[in-house]
């Protein structure tokens, strides 16, 4: 009988820890202390995007413009681009290069 007594502390106790961990979690979430990770995925780069000058650019580069996604701190540009899967930049600026080459060429 002595080792049903002394279970019953262990269990109280390993509760009580995880109540004072999802406590802390709670404090910081919402004291703000949280605020450097939030900011970082806020960033256009963070969401796997690039920051180019407007929406006409990104549109031209068969990106997908991400309002959530913050330019501020990069000189790329104002507005967040997304390119859709399969679709890279590279190979969407050769497309552009070659939509806007000359195709008559004197002789």
């Amino acid at each position: 009988m002595t080792k049903k007594s002394q279970a019953l502390p262990l269990n109280t106790i390993i509760i009580a820890i995880i109540v004072v961990v999802v406590l802390v979690i709670l404090i910081l979430v919402f004291t703000g202390r949280m605020g450097v990770f939030s900011r970082e995925m806020r960033s256009c780069t963070q969401q796997g995007g690039e920051c180019v000058k407007s929406e006409a650019v990104c549109k031209k580069l068969d990106g997908i413009v991400r309002s959530s996604g913050d330019c501020s701190d990069d000189s790329g540009g104002d507005t967040c681009c997304i390119y859709p899967p399969g679709k890279d930049k590279v190979a969407a600026e050769r497309r552009t290069d070659m939509e806007e080459a000359p195709t008559d060429v004197p002789g």
